[in-house]
């Protein structure tokens, strides 16, 4: 992977436009505009204070900004000078914004103290207003085709369910749910179903139809702490429900009962037939022109997976299942565990088992799978050090004669069954101390936006590298 120069940024606020073509980034209150390619400058923009958050439209045509302190909104064309739209929050204020997808000519923000959210027309100028949703930064779900949102609301003590149409904003269903907290929802992707969950309190998560009607309830044990996360696989079926028991619960799309249930355990026993890959990453990492090479000690028998002592007065953000990453075509779904920050579980679903485990030196900040069609098997890890991990399911041990390939499989073929144990590599970020906290890739999956914490680079994919 080749690396661009560095360039300031503030708050992580870098993102690439729908059609990959431009980035933009925020230093401050101003909105710098580059071309992606070239990075040279297209335009700069001035906000009328310190920028929150930014986010290209749907057809990446006009680019809006929202000041959170000021309840301000201002949206520009790509090229333009002067915002083409101002919006003024007033006093209620903005705790969250984004475009409408499905006309990509709406804005949706979310007024301050769980208000309402309002739904700014730019071609007519017109307004509309949800009332009363229960949560700004979660609490809602868009169907597939964006045509639906289905939102999360209380009224005396008691959730709710709407469902509006985004074609004129009308609500369509509304619907009492058997919670008593609602943490939050998501539509399956093929739309048939809407999964809720309780509160950290109870674990309990329900699958409703978008009619309203109660397909089932999962609720494992009366006590104990609940459901952190839920999600749907890409193809609607299974359900992955990460809980603050620190266990996986997949939920299968014909009984929604569950079919697997995975504790992640706090040492593993490996020998030549263990079915478990492990990669580990040494203490300190040797760097290299474009890869950070790795030493090979040799493996023990046992793996500590080292799990830090759980403190009772912590958050409960400090627990449980936090990370649930699908692969693009559901074969593999990665996990991050708050009691073990630093290892990343991989799990089979042809197989129902764990397959392979990463060990990094630093706590997992970010992860996610490419949807790249030839490369959709291929995880991207991030822990706020100098080095992008993957590890890509697609290939073998066999497949390259690396010494920073440490691991130990069955026996001597690589393969599980007929699942390939895949491969791990780190890649460094030659930029003096520029440790990557965030990233975000382009819609092509040839560039890469890197973030440190108040800087970023562009990585440039080279099809000759190991990993692509």
């Amino acid at each position: 992977m080749d690396f661009s120069d560095v360039f300031k940024q503030s708050n992580n606020l870098c993102r690439f436009s729908p059609d990959g073509a431009h980035v933009a980034n925020v230093v401050g209150h101003k909105l710098v505009v580059r071309d992606a390619e070239t990075l040279h400058i297209v335009t700069v923009l001035t906000a009328v204070d310190a920028i929150s958050a930014i986010e290209f439209s749907p057809d990446g045509k006009y680019l809006l900004c929202a000041s959170y302190e000021l309840g301000a909104i201002q949206v520009w064309e790509i090229d333009g000078t002067d915002p083409v739209a101002k919006i003024d929050e007033g006093i209620t204020g903005c705790t969250r914004v984004m475009w409408d997808p499905y006309s990509a000519r709406s804005i949706l923000s979310w007024s301050a103290y769980g208000l309402r959210i309002t739904v700014w027309n730019l071609l007519d100028g017109s307004i509309v207003g949800i009332q009363q949703p229960k949560y700004a930064d979660r609490g809602y779900s868009w169907r597939k085709d964006n045509r639906y949102l289905a939102v999360l609301d209380r009224v005396d003590c008691k959730d709710f369910v709407c469902i509006y149409d985004a074609a004129g904003w009308e609500m369509v269903k509304r619907f009492a749910i058997d919670t008593n907290d609602a943490d939050n929802l998501a539509w399956s992707p093929d739309g048939r179903h809407l999964v809720v969950w309780d509160s950290l309190l109870d674990f309990k998560v329900l699958i409703y139809s978008p009619e309203g009607n109660l397909m089932h309830t999962y609720a494992p044990y009366q006590y104990g702490l609940g459901v952190r996360n839920a999600v749907w696989s890409p193809t609607s079926q299974f359900v992955a429900v990460g809980g603050y028991d620190q266990k996986c619960h997949l939920l299968n799309h014909y009984t929604f009962n569950a079919i697997a249930e995975w504790a992640h355990v706090s040492s593993l026993t490996l020998t030549p037939k263990s079915k478990t890959v492990v990669f580990r990453e040494p203490g300190c990492l040797v760097p290299a022109p474009t890869t950070a090479e790795t030493s090979a000690p040799q493996w023990p028998l046992a793996a500590s997976l080292t799990r830090p002592r759980v403190d009772a007065d912590k958050s409960a953000k400090k627990v449980g299942v936090s990370m649930i990453r699908w692969s693009g075509d559901g074969r593999y779904v990665a996990l991050k565990n708050e009691n073990t920050p630093t290892l990343v579980y991989i799990y089979s679903i042809k197989l129902l088992r764990l397959l392979t485990i990463i060990q990094l030196a630093d706590p997992i900040k970010s992860m996610d799978w490419m949807h790249h069609e030839t490369k959709r098997h291929r995880l991207i890890v991030c822990t706020g050090s100098p080095c992008l991990y993957y590890w890509d399911g697609g290939y073998t041990i066999r497949d390259f004669d690396r010494p920073d390939q440490v691991a130990l499989f069955n026996d001597e073929d690589d393969e599980i069954g007929d699942e390939p144990t895949g491969v791990a590599e780190s890649i460094s970020v030659p930029l003096g101390e520029f440790n990557v906290c965030g990233f975000q890739w382009s819609k092509d999956w040839k560039r890469v936006v890197l973030m440190d914490k108040n800087r970023f680079c562009l990585g440039f994919a080279v099809e000759e590298d190991m990993l692509g």
